[in-house]
């Protein structure tokens, strides 16, 4: 089912900057093909931090629910709070841990936080202890990304203490730093230590889960796999290992509106800096989107749209509002008119190939995408 703009909307849509439309049935058959890759036992999470990766965390977090998804990871308390998950039966885990006086709010936003410096397991069992409950919480240990993440020595040295424990840890986490090169020496050296402090873990918590692999790191094999899960990147349809095919479906389509046609009758000089001369007979569509909407280097230094199955090259500087294509080429009978979309991201221009084309990451350009957008969600 499509979810199309009110008819009072349409005319103001013509001048926005554009519409972004999300696919969130391709983004439940990506999280269902990644939960294929792996055994039934292992939980598949989803990765929907900085809003869903800028395409909207409620209405993907609704849809994936609705699938069957448990699990979710989310940056902030902020944003796992705004998701819309409030009372449901699933794990809402916030990868930057619980600060200094938050913890009321995890408690009572059920959160769970992952823990990565001994300082904060000190300080969350302490609440706990204070609360008279056992806590939830995620240990982090750093097996070669140094990020955030304890050293397994602090590790060692937390699960070795004789203080009382007042948390109960659902899982020991890691993260993969060169899973999208699989033939990286680091992947081996990672999981051996990844294994070396989960033997740690257990033996102070015997039922404490594992969880290692992210999108990249699922592809590697089920050795990576353990308890859970966490796809990020994928579920978006960017593929995690370049020069493999690519089974994961698209999920956006950036269309932007045509504001002018312009004839030229003279040379001249396109954009800011006269970067790009243009000779008398050329004809140009300028449209809505500029950099301050993510029209910027993500998608090249001269973005690519598509109109009737063309392709154009945009030229000149792409400005903060607009950009310019280079429509010459097209047949008098087939040119986009003023109120007609060019699309700049579609399934033939995807993520992917945009990935490929302009050594950008297709983290970049979702998280890039500027909140003017008319949204329209697919499902």
């Amino acid at each position: 089912m499509i979810h199309h703009p009110s008819p009072d909307l349409l005319p103001a849509m013509i001048t926005s900057s554009g519409i972004l439309t999300i696919d969130l049935h391709a983004i439940c058959a990506n999280w269902h093909f990644l939960k294929n890759q792996v055994a039934p036992h292992v939980d598949v999470a989803a990765v929907v931090k900085a809003n869903a990766y800028g395409l909207g965390a409620v209405p993907v977090v609704r849809a994936l629910r609705k699938e069957g998804c448990t699990t979710f990871f989310f940056a902030t308390k902020e944003e796992a709070l705004a998701s819309g998950l409030n009372g449901e039966h699933c794990l809402k885990i916030v990868l930057s841990g619980v600060r200094s006086g938050d913890e009321p709010f995890f408690v009572e936003g059920q959160l769970t936080p992952v823990l990565y410096s001994l300082a904060d397991v000190q300080r969350w069992n302490a609440y706990a202890k204070n609360c008279c409950k056992r806590l939830p919480c995620i240990l982090k240990v750093d097996t070669g990304m140094t990020r955030m993440g304890m050293s397994i020595e602090e590790l060692e040295a937390f699960c070795e203490a004789h203080a009382s424990i007042h948390i109960a840890p659902l899982f020991l986490m890691s993260h993969l730093a060169c899973a999208d090169t699989p033939s990286h020496p680091a992947n081996q050296r990672q999981l051996q230590l990844f294994k070396q402090a989960l033997d740690i873990a257990q033996v102070r918590f015997p039922e404490i889960k594992a969880s290692l692999a992210n999108s990249a790191g699922i592809l590697l094999g089920a050795d990576w796999h353990f308890d859970l899960v966490r796809p990020g990147a994928a579920l978006y349809g960017i593929n995690p290992v370049s020069g493999i095919p690519n089974l994961l479906k698209p999920v956006i389509t950036l269309s932007l509106p045509v504001l002018q046609i312009r004839s030229l009758q003279h040379d001249a000089y396109v954009g800011y800096s006269a970067t790009h001369f243009a000779k008398a007979g050329s004809r140009l569509a300028v449209v809505a989107g500029g950099y301050a909407d993510g029209i910027h280097r993500t998608l090249g230094f001269k973005p690519l749209a598509q109109f009737n199955g063309m392709a154009f090259e945009a030229v000149g500087r792409v400005s903060m509002d607009s950009c310019v294509f280079d429509i010459s080429q097209c047949p008098e009978n087939r040119l986009p008119q003023v109120g007609d979309y060019l699309e700049v991201v579609n399934e033939s221009l995807s993520l992917n190939f945009l990935m490929e084309r302009n050594a950008s990451l297709g983290y970049e350009v979702l998280n890039s995408l500027g909140t003017r957008f008319h949204r329209i969600y697919q499902e």
